[in-house]
């Protein structure tokens, strides 16, 4: 604030903002601005006064709506190179920010907008790779220090990126001449091998499924090998999230690997590299329903709480399948809490 900065670009945000970029983090410096500092929205944007010198008060008239975390058509109107399904969501690919126009379709699963719109040109179930160039080994222990593709086939194309891989280029020259130059030919694009058989899938299915176990709360993600790695319970890693870890109190491990750590969601899931191309969802877990339902604690105790993550007190997350819900706490405490000692209601 002394130094007037409001939003940034730096490459030096804090951990907390780091594990949550969903909440800290912006395509533009408008969405930024409009997201942490209306009532500056003008100074924000670097440009507070008018030709006068005058301070403009000015904000804008209407809020930007939360991204979907749907699909749609990237280059839809030009059919230019890009013409491809993304996700509308901030971070690598998938996701490519926000929609450009308002009349975009927008799909609930990868497979849909896939199989209406772009079927003749990509792989309908595996939306995790973006066909650009990377550097194998940098930020993992594979001897192998050479440029691959993410991308699904045969070499060079190397399946997802390691989940921090951040430097990608749009051709292997590129990739090679700023990268690997002492290591390869950057003039001789690596041949092509034979078909992999292990790539990723996605079911529509997989929450019903996986819900249906009532699977355990809690788990959150970390991003630091020394203390823990993807998704875990561990109450010594809560520092990291602080002041966001009550964000992960109800997440479900499949949750949180889904949310930060898809391109090898296996992997979180399972400790191994074997689970990395294993099934997995093919959109964001079910919204919650903020309806309220009878919840029963380890001595039985009983007590009506919401179907919400954080926000309130009563909030306990994520109700079992076969929970009935109720759209008001009274209603739901007239049947489950009425006439017994100390009532509620």
């Amino acid at each position: 604030e002394s130094d007037d900065k409001y939003c940034v670009n730096d490459g030096d945000a804090p951990p907390y903002m780091i594990v949550d970029p969903q909440a800290w983090k912006h395509p533009t410096l408008g969405q930024c601005c409009m997201a942490y500092f209306q009532h500056l929205f003008r100074n924000c944007m670097g440009d507070s006064f008018n030709e006068n010198d005058d301070e403009l008060a000015l904000t804008p008239c209407t809020e930007l709506p939360e991204l979907s975390g749907k699909w749609y058509v990237q280059d839809y109107e030009t059919g230019g190179e890009g013409y491809q399904c993304v996700r509308e969501c901030h971070g690598r690919a998938p996701c490519a920010g926000r929609a450009p126009s308002l009349g975009i379709t927008l799909h609930d699963t990868y497979k849909t907008c896939c199989e209406t719109q772009t079927w003749w040109k990509q792989h309908c179930e595996s939306p995790l790779l973006s066909d650009k160039w990377y550097v194998k080994g940098y930020y993992t222990q594979d001897e192998d220090y050479n440029c691959v593709k993410e991308c699904e086939g045969p070499a060079p194309c190397n399946g997802p990126a390691p989940p921090m891989q951040a430097d990608f280029f749009e051709s292997y020259a590129e990739c090679c001449e700023m990268n690997t130059w002492w290591n390869e030919d950057c003039s001789n694009p690596p041949a092509i091998g034979s078909p992999r058989d292990d790539l990723p899938t996605c079911s529509d299915t997989y929450w019903e499924t996986y819900f249906s176990t009532e699977p355990e709360k809690g788990y959150y993600p970390v991003f630091r090998e020394s203390v823990a790695r993807y998704c875990v319970k561990d109450e010594e890693a809560l520092v990291l999230l602080v002041p966001f870890s009550d964000t992960w109190k109800y997440k479900t491990k499949a949750e949180c690997c889904y949310g930060n750590f898809l391109f090898v969601f296996g992997e979180c899931m399972h400790g191994n590299s074997i689970g990395e191309f294993a099934t997995l969802p093919c959109s964001m877990s079910p919204a919650l329903s903020e309806k309220w339902y009878v919840h029963f604690s380890s001595d039985f105790e009983k007590e009506c709480v919401k179907e919400c993550d954080i926000g309130v007190d009563s909030c306990n997350g994520r109700a079992a399948l076969d929970t009935e819900l109720y759209e008001t706490f009274d209603e739901c405490c007239e049947f489950h809490l009425q006439g017994i000692e100390n009532s509620p209601c």
